[in-house]
């Protein structure tokens, strides 16, 4: 699948990172707070994690980024940075699939 995360939303394409152009060094300084951030700890659906590993911290940031575009007032840029977050943490990630229930969401990860 090349070197592009894509996430889709209810069967529709809605955003793409390419892992193959480099970050801004604005966005590198954003993706390493946001990485000290999350480090303090994550409210994930099973509970509060209060030092949580690698893939903890994704599935935050993927719940965080299917709020963002599903949101009449979501923040493209914003979602652009979660999706910047995850495509650097799980570089195998090729592709996040989220269907919309009454409770959230499903999530299929594609991984190469």
């Amino acid at each position: 699948m090349g070197t592009n995360l894509v996430v889709y939303i209810n069967g529709s394409r809605r955003l793409e990172f390419d892992r193959g152009r480099p970050l801004p060094g604005q966005v590198r300084n954003r993706l390493e707070a946001l990485e000290l951030e999350l480090a303090r700890g994550v409210e994930l659906p099973q509970g509060r994690i209060d030092t949580p590993t690698t893939e903890q911290k994704a599935h935050f940031a993927i719940e965080q980024l299917l709020n963002q575009l599903t949101r009449e007032a979501g923040d493209s840029a914003v979602a652009s940075l979660w999706c910047a977050y995850v495509a650097t943490r799980l570089p195998a990630l090729a592709a996040i699939r989220g269907a919309e229930t009454p409770e959230g969401f499903e999530v299929d990860l594609q991984f190469d």
